[in-house]
């Protein structure tokens, strides 16, 4: 027979018939203990939490890139279901993506996170020579890989650098040093330390001139020189930024200047918005909303010459879950949708990964994506060895993270319910109709079937049509 549906958009139908009915299910099993990535030093050893509560017994196993780890001299899962390693050895061997896979009698879940052998690389760039003028500014800089991130301090003439707010160290390996006198001549040098190494750089001399050079065209402005600003910077929420900027006073003769920074035309003097050293922006407890264009302005106070610079600042933030799955129970033959929906400052955009117990679900034939979930069609029950009820789990990731949630599908087989209707198909009539055609259910029953039951989703909304 033909169907008619209201709207030509894209659709899928479904045909059983039976009794259904509907009940509550609640979580069956959870992590309390979820994975991080975590840097390892290595010549260490390491314990790596997981735990999981729900119906018992509970069992905890390990794979690392998808292959299960057994225990041996280089690994033993604990009772508690931590995975201990006894040495971290090499990259090759260590390194990767782990999963700690919790399973009962209801179904699996994973867990899932990136294991980093630390490590420091040789210094990428060291120090430079800088000639500055007496009272001026002087800026140095040095960078290398790290991971984890390395802390990053001076050194003038192999002596931490003096304690005083006229030396601004920024996380990013800079160094400013203000209002220049001749004692600050010397050789500088940035020491790089993290949990696995430690490093110095080459040193770079600081020369000290009395005079600031002239420029090749004369302001009468005197507006201040920038000497350095960051560039586009990204950094990651609930994480604190520091955006450098450093401007010079024109002459000698003129006051340092004086350095504000706004954003959309609003001066920014909150709790979250710092001086760092004299001029730098420190923003704390970042959020995605804090994305955006700063603008630094330097102002010679005796002429109001002004010199403007732009930062863009893009803040990312790890995968967090605004709905999550909700356990479902569904009549054998109908379908069955999860929700899994990512908040919109989860940045950027994460990839979402559905997981039947554990195990990557194929997105074809009776598993579909539609909008923000999974749909299953026509689930089945004890089908030969394969059924679909289980745990279902959907993992949202980014380079930044990841997040999870998972619910539980149960399928009901009411007692006296006809088995599904065999050999269904559907052939396209036109763009608004379909012809639907299937043979009766072997009988499992004594009493007759008196209907049938079509469903078909189409873009934004279900229908039910008996027929």
């Amino acid at each position: 027979m033909a169907i008619q549906p209201s709207e030509a958009k894209p659709w899928m139908l479904l045909l059983f018939c039976g009794l259904f009915s509907s009940v509550l299910c609640a979580k069956d099993l959870e992590f309390t203990v979820e994975l991080n990535n975590a840097a390892v030093v290595k010549g260490s050893s390491f314990i790596w939490d997981c735990a999981a509560e729900g119906a018992l017994p509970i069992d905890i196993t390990w794979r690392k890139d998808g292959q299960a780890i057994v225990n041996s001299e280089q690994h033993t899962i604990l009772r508690n279901g931590s995975l201990y390693f006894t040495t971290i050895e090499r990259k090759k061997q260590d390194e990767g993506v782990y999963e700690c896979v919790a399973s009962n009698i209801y179904g699996t879940i994973v867990s899932r996170a990136n294991l980093f052998i630390a490590s420091m690389s040789r210094f990428l760039e060291d120090p430079q020579p800088v000639t500055a003028s007496l009272k001026g500014v002087a800026r140095f800089r040095c960078y290398l890989d790290s991971i984890p991130q390395a802390d990053i301090s001076w050194e003038k003439d192999r002596l931490p650098i003096p304690f005083n707010n006229r030396f601004v160290v920024l996380p990013s390996g800079v160094l400013q040093i203000h209002d220049i006198q001749e004692s600050d001549a010397a050789n500088y040098r940035c020491i790089a330390v993290n949990i696995a190494n430690k490093r110095r750089s080459a040193e770079a001399p600081l020369t000290v001139q009395s005079t600031i050079p002239l420029l090749d065209d004369v302001d009468d402005m005197r507006k201040p020189r920038l000497v350095s600003r960051s560039g586009s910077t990204q950094a990651l929420a609930g994480k604190t930024v520091i955006l450098e900027c450093l401007f010079e006073r024109y002459s000698l003769q003129d006051t340092p200047p004086e350095v504000t920074w706004t954003r959309g035309g609003q001066l920014l003097y909150t709790n979250k918005y710092s001086v760092y050293g004299r001029s730098n922006l420190r923003i704390s407890d970042l959020v995605v909303f804090d994305s955006g264009t700063y603008v630094c302005t330097a102002r010679n106070v005796e002429t109001n010459g002004i010199v403007s610079v732009n930062i863009y600042l893009n803040v990312q933030a790890p995968p967090t879950l605004d709905m999550v799955p909700n356990g479902v129970t569904r009549p054998r033959a109908s379908t069955a949708r999860f929700t899994c929906i990512c908040t919109v400052d989860s940045k950027p955009t994460p990839t979402i990964t559905w997981l039947k117990d554990g195990r990557k679900i194929d997105i074809s034939g009776r598993f579909n994506i539609i909008y923000d979930g999974l749909v299953i069609v026509n689930v089945q029950k004890n089908t030969g060895n394969e059924t679909d009820e289980g745990l279902y789990q959907c993992i949202a990731e980014n380079m930044y993270g990841r997040a999870q949630a998972s619910a539980r599908l149960i399928i009901e087989v009411a007692e006296n319910s006809p088995n599904p209707p065999r050999n269904v198909a559907a052939t396209v009539l036109s763009s608004t109709s379909v012809n639907v055609t299937w043979q009766a259910p072997i009988m499992n029953i004594t009493v007759d079937i008196l209907t049938y039951t079509i469903h078909y989703q189409l873009m934004e909304k279900s229908y039910m049509s008996p027929v």
